[in-house]
């Protein structure tokens, strides 16, 4: 599993964990493979990376009911990893007088307009882990 979605959860959750679900991670296993290359290489890598990010929530939400809608809302919806990256980031740095859609807003636009953004961003993910 992706040490960012570990952290994410580990941020956002502070329950503890059941047994049941405890037993399931421990016998699940972790996708070590590479994305495959295609065409577009930065895209497809993009997409691996966000599934990959994905899976751990998405098993949270699986074996903790109560927190599903919170993951759904805050990570799970999100269709790619910039419209995640530009919601959490816009979350973390809204104020009251800079609301987190305008950031949200302006973060989405900086990641369309410098595709090396997110593949910089995808190499330190990567080299985290």
């Amino acid at each position: 599993m992706w040490c960012v979605s570990r952290n994410l959860s580990t941020h956002f959750l502070h329950l503890k964990i059941s047994d049941q679900y405890q037993n399931a991670t421990s016998q699940s296993t972790i996708s070590s493979s590479s994305p495959q290359t295609a065409v577009n290489g930065e895209e497809n890598e993009c997409d691996w990376v966000w599934n990959e990010i994905k899976d751990e929530p998405r098993l949270d939400a699986e074996f903790e009911p109560a927190l599903a809608g919170h993951l759904y809302s805050t990570i799970i919806s999100y269709s790619s990893l910039t419209c995640f990256l530009s919601f959490h980031l816009g979350n973390k740095l809204c104020s009251s007088t800079l609301l987190s859609t305008l950031l949200y807003d302006l973060f989405l636009k900086t990641f369309s307009s410098d595709p090396s953004l997110l593949s910089t961003t995808i190499v330190d993910l990567r080299a985290a882990c």
